[in-house]
């Protein structure tokens, strides 16, 4: 959200400033922008599944032998699936698990957190709602 926010800044003030200097300054910015968001998210997502374990709880039957995502029982997260396949990885021995869909039983999938929960949390932050205010106070004075 924050990125686009700043896309969308420095594309309000190539607009605002129509000199031919700015025009390729805009652009390079905003790729810039893009750029570094995107690697910051990759970065963290990519630790975040590796180091730490995942919202959901994920718990099947796999052969009659019991398998879940469940941070008191196992330490494996969920990576995501395929039509027929199921991955997970395990965070202490680094280890990818695929389980074919044939061999399930009993699959359930719940989340612990909200997501709307999440979100008002960011949005309730000092760095977020100081440029809000900021974003609102140049729309005013434009």
């Amino acid at each position: 959200m924050i990125p686009a926010y700043f896309l969308y800044l420095v594309f309000y003030l190539g607009r605002i400033i129509k000199e031919k200097i700015l025009s390729p300054f805009t652009l390079i910015t905003a790729c810039v922008i893009i750029i570094i968001s995107t690697l910051i998210t990759t970065l963290f997502n990519s630790y975040k599944k590796r180091f730490e374990k995942d919202d959901y709880i994920i718990s099947f039957y796999e052969d009659s032998k019991f398998i879940t995502t469940e941070t008191k029982v196992s330490c494996y997260n969920y990576l995501g699936e395929t039509s027929s396949n199921i991955f997970l990885f395990d965070i202490e021995t680094k280890e990818s698990k695929i389980v074919y869909k044939e061999n399930i039983t009993d699959l359930k999938i719940k989340t612990k957190t909200n997501i709307d929960k999440c979100i008002m949390e960011i949005q309730n932050t000092f760095i977020v709602k100081n440029f809000i205010e900021m974003i609102n106070s140049a729309v005013r004075f434009l």
